[in-house]
């Protein structure tokens, strides 16, 4: 359900001279920022996970229902503050290669890169690192049940596995996802090159949008819990019960880690 409601869907709108110029700035700023609020969220999750699992107890004294929805809020209207230059610098204007009104690089190049290095950069690095982290602890903790039984053995190899490959392909999507559409903005910005084909574009604009729904779609298809989960959403015919031990599954699971 998460992945489903973060896809980002873009306002397309036609040159017609009826149109003010002020709502394509509109449709650029709401898409902008929901942009930067999606790789900020993807980025915050990775932490959120790390801190989690190496700091468990830290996590539990300092992290409140509370403190994440202020927290959240802030990131929101942090992700749309950081683009009201488009009301003000008129860098907004309608891409005739995707058809929506969007950020034109080339109308301020030091802005776009500035901003794209900052968003994406920092988010990357944060995954990254994360995710490395989280893969390290999992082959350390793999080694140590090797240690004690074969039957430990066995079964760590199998949790080890599974965690390795969900995050293996978490990290992956988000850099296919996002990487070609920030690339083609900056060497736009940088070099003044209009020449990608509108197929690319809009294929990277399509990767970057679906990012969101790609990690809940590799959740659900990689971790049982979540696929009972989901399966109790969809199917409340099997009833609330089986919704409730999905997600007490769901919560253990994620304790144990």
């Amino acid at each position: 359900m998460v992945g489903l409601s973060s896809v980002i869907v873009p306002i397309t709108i036609y040159t017609l001279d009826y149109l003010p110029y002020s709502l394509c700035q509109l449709a650029s700023f709401l898409l902008a920022g929901a942009f930067e609020k999606s790789i900020y969220t993807i980025a915050l999750l990775s932490l959120d996970k790390y801190i989690t699992i190496t700091q468990p107890l830290f996590y539990q004294r300092s992290v409140t229902v509370r403190k994440t929805v202020i927290f959240l809020c802030i990131l929101w209207v942090f992700s749309f503050l950081c683009w009201l230059p488009v009301f003000t610098n008129n860098i907004a204007d309608f891409d005739t290669a995707i058809s929506i009104c969007f950020i034109n690089p080339l109308a301020d190049p030091v802005q776009v890169i500035v901003m794209v290095s900052i968003v994406f950069g920092t988010s990357s690095i944060i995954i990254g690192f994360c995710n490395i982290g989280i893969l390290r602890i999992s082959w350390r903790q793999k080694k140590q049940i090797q240690s004690l039984t074969l039957t430990g053995s066995k079964q760590g190899n199998t949790t080890n596995m599974k965690a390795f490959r969900t995050i293996l392909f978490l990290v992956l999507v988000f850099y296919i996802s996002w990487t070609p559409f920030c690339l083609e903005w900056i060497i736009r910005a940088f070099s003044g090159f209009t020449g990608t084909p509108k197929a690319l574009l809009c294929t990277f604009l399509l990767l970057s949008m679906s990012n969101s729904f790609w990690n809940a779609v590799i959740y659900t298809a990689t971790n049982k819990p979540f696929r009972e989960s989901a399966f109790a959403i969809f199917c409340r015919r099997h009833g609330q019960f089986q919704f409730s031990s999905a997600v007490k599954t769901i919560n253990l699971k994620q304790s144990e880690m």
